[in-house]
């Protein structure tokens, strides 16, 4: 039996592609585990031409009714570096091991005067078990 990606996976915008020319935080929308909880998350960041600044990447994970915080490195699977205008029009991903309900992107932008484009989206998969 064939199996494809396309019926394996779902692919959410968390943060609308978009120039960031400004000094802020962008945060992502509100992404609920809860609706896919049989599910694998990564978090991609796509980044367009950056023609200055900083920008800081970092996942962030709540219980429902809670407050976002930080996601601990321990439950990331991969690791995230600034995107700059000398690695601009660059993809990073890590996936989220945590168990909290929501969890969301987030963009703090600094040093920034003409800025450049990104977007966030979150990837969800099915886990499969080798046969």
């Amino acid at each position: 039996m064939a199996i494809d990606l396309l019926d394996e996976t779902d692919v959410s915008q968390n943060i609308d592609p978009q120039t960031i020319d400004t000094n802020t935080t962008t945060n992502g929308s509100d992404f609920d585990r809860n609706n896919n909880p049989a599910r694998r998350h990564s978090v991609v960041f796509a980044a367009g031409t950056l023609a200055d600044g900083d920008f800081a990447l970092k996942v962030q994970e709540k219980d429902d009714g809670g407050s976002f915080s930080d996601v601990a490195s321990s439950d990331l699977d991969g690791s995230l570096s600034d995107f700059t205008s000398s690695n601009d029009e660059k993809i990073q991903e890590v996936g989220y091991l945590g168990t909290k309900d929501q969890i969301r992107a987030v963009i703090t932008s600094t040093n920034v005067t003409n800025g450049g484009e990104l977007a966030v989206y979150i990837v969800s998969g099915t886990k499969r078990d080798n046969p």
